[in-house]
This record gives C-alpha cells, structure tokens and sequence, in this order.
C-alpha cells in the first residue's frame, strides 16, 4: 500500500493502482477491515488520478465505503472528494461543484488550511470548465488570504497568488488551476520543491 502511495505521488498512477489491487489481494477483511477500507480508498484515488472513472465509480459502489467510513468525518470528506473527482469525470460539472463546495467547507472547518487549498484548486477547475471565472476568482482570494493570514508556506502562497492574479485578470484556465493544485499537492510530499509559475502558467 504505501508503495502504491508512493508511485502515485511520483506520477506514475497505473503502477500506483497495480501495487493496491495487490495489496487487497494480501489482506484479509476479517483480520483488518478497516485496512482493507483504506486499500479500497488508495486504489480509488490511484483510478482517478489515472482518469479511469468508469472503474473507480464500479469500486466505490462495490467497496461500501460510504457506509465504512459512516463514523469517521475526514475519512468521509476524503471519500466525498474522490466522488467529486468522479462526477467531474463524467462531466457532471454542477453535481462535482456541489460535493466540492461542501468537501471545501468541511476541510476548512476542521482547520486543514492546506487539504482545504487542494480541494479549492479542483473547485476552481471545476468552475473554470463552466466559464464561471467571476466564482473562481473569488475563491483563488480566499485560498491566497488564508494561506497568508495563517502564515502557511511561502511558496505555496507564491503559487496562490500567482493564480488569483491570473484570475483577477479572467485569463485563468482549467489547466493553470490543475498545476496550480498539483504544486501544492507535490510540495506537501516535497518541501523543496519551487514554485516556477511559466510551468503552472505554460506547462
């Protein structure tokens, strides 16, 4: 499982999903169910990462995690998120913004600024693919504002910044919130990365 983990951080999502059917295939529910539940759960963002949503939306049916994880907060904001990413997927755009929305809130709520500011940047793209630009520019001044009332990261803020200016301008695009949320998502993994913002801008 954390090699899994690990593959998928380091890009390669495929190999990330064949290391967590492998490890389902070593555990045993009667032993640990809910570390079978957490298998379930890295194999679901491992298939959405690889943009394979029909067969994450086959798991999450079939893995019952929503009942799972019934009595565990982050576990089910975590759980709601991968249904955003789904729903998104399938290019139900309204459906994803809601649970994203609430996914946001629910992070933020519980003080998990930096979880909160990934999800805000999938909320953001979400918005962006709807041309909802006034929303997302609105949204890239609350991450920026929180990231540096609560003092989080430097670069992270350069990252926030560089996107609500963007935004400010209507110039933002899905793709510029997509690597804007893939920095920070790296950057809690590595903190030595830098933020260069021709990459998150041009790729």
């Amino acid at each position: 499982m954390k090699l899994g983990i690990t593959m998928e951080v380091a890009g390669e999502p495929l190999e990330a999903i064949d290391r967590h059917w492998k490890s389902l295939d070593l555990l045993d529910p009667s032993r640990d169910a809910q570390l079978v539940a957490t298998a379930h759960h890295c194999l679901l963002n491992a298939l959405v990462t690889a943009e394979r949503y029909g067969e994450a939306g086959q798991l999450l049916l079939q893995s019952n995690l929503r009942h799972k994880f019934a009595d565990d907060p982050l576990n089910l904001l975590r759980l709601r998120w991968v249904e955003a990413k789904i729903l998104a997927g399938h290019g139900r755009l309204e459906d994803a913004e809601e649970v994203l929305t609430t996914v946001y809130w629910g992070f933020y709520r519980q003080e998990l600024h930096y979880v909160a500011a990934v999800v805000g940047l999938d909320l953001a793209e979400v918005m962006l693919r709807q041309d909802k630009k006034v929303e997302a520019h609105c949204l890239a001044v609350d991450l920026y504002n929180t990231f540096q009332e609560q003092k989080i990261d430097a670069e992270a803020q350069r990252a926030l910044l560089t996107f609500e200016v963007v935004c400010s301008h209507k110039a933002a695009t899905p793709q510029m919130a997509r690597r804007t949320r893939d920095f920070l998502d790296q950057r809690q993994y590595n903190p030595r990365l830098r933020f260069e913002p021709l990459l998150v801008l041009y790729g």
